[in-house]
């Protein structure tokens, strides 16, 4: 009874390392110098990003910043590669493939989620190599915070194209207010060059407007195209590919 439990706990053991592997393949801890396995081969996990990262400075604060620095950069590309793939199919599947000021809008996303990511990266180790003083750091991300990050960009960027597109209807009306003032300023003046005067206000006036039109349709074009839980259901099925 005693060796068959003793057999059990031996198998749980051998489970637990193997989920909790951050590798895809099987590997020893160390290499052959002692040094951590991930300072040769980055870690891969389906629940987070890992970033490796080495300096080698004149001292060891500027070192291990070198090296934490590389490590978070490192995370930064995986995540924006993630959010640049998921921005592009909903574009695709939105069909604004050809419309570039919404693609510009839809890329400022994919910056503010990494910006983001950086901002809860976690250090994991550290380790020095005993010969040369060169400081190695790993770092990782959990990927689990991506949607709410995703889905947050989205709503601010929503947000802010509504309230832009309030601003250039509310700039449109003073528009209108001007103009009008400005239309009744000549017609009470006695001025003999009233007429090229009301012509030359038309044109301007139409012009202001027809630009203001043009900027709300855009924005309205651009908020409604931002659905953000179709943005979110999208993300979901890259992370769970």
């Amino acid at each position: 009874m005693k060796k068959s439990l003793i057999i059990l706990i031996s198998v749980l053991l051998l489970t637990s390392c193997v989920t909790k592997s951050p590798y895809i393949t099987e590997h020893p801890e160390f290499t052959e110098d002692g040094a951590p396995y991930w300072t040769v081969l980055t870690p891969i996990n389906k629940d987070r990003y890992y970033g490796v990262g080495m300096g080698q400075l004149s001292n060891a604060i500027n070192s291990k910043m070198r090296a934490e620095a590389q490590a978070r950069d490192e995370i930064a590309r995986q995540v924006s590669l993630l959010i640049n793939t998921a921005v592009k199919n909903y574009t695709n599947e939105a069909g604004l493939t050809n419309n570039t000021q919404e693609l510009t809008a839809f890329e400022s996303i994919s910056l503010q989620v990494v910006n983001t990511t950086l901002r809860n990266v976690i250090i994991e180790n550290t380790y020095t190599d005993p010969d040369t003083n060169a400081i190695w750091v790993i770092a990782s991300f959990e990927k689990k915070y991506l949607e709410d990050a995703y889905k947050a960009e989205a709503e601010n960027l929503k947000r802010s194209l509504e309230k832009r597109k309030i601003a250039a209807i509310e700039e449109l009306a003073n528009a209108k207010e001007r103009n009008a003032q400005a239309l009744e300023q000549i017609n009470l003046s006695n001025n003999e060059n009233k007429e090229q005067q009301l012509e030359a206000l038309s044109k301007a006036y139409e012009q202001v407007i027809a630009e203001k039109n043009s900027e709300i349709e855009l924005l309205s074009n651009q908020v409604s195209d931002i659905d953000v839980d179709t943005m979110v259901e999208n993300l979901n099925k890259i992370l769970n590919e």
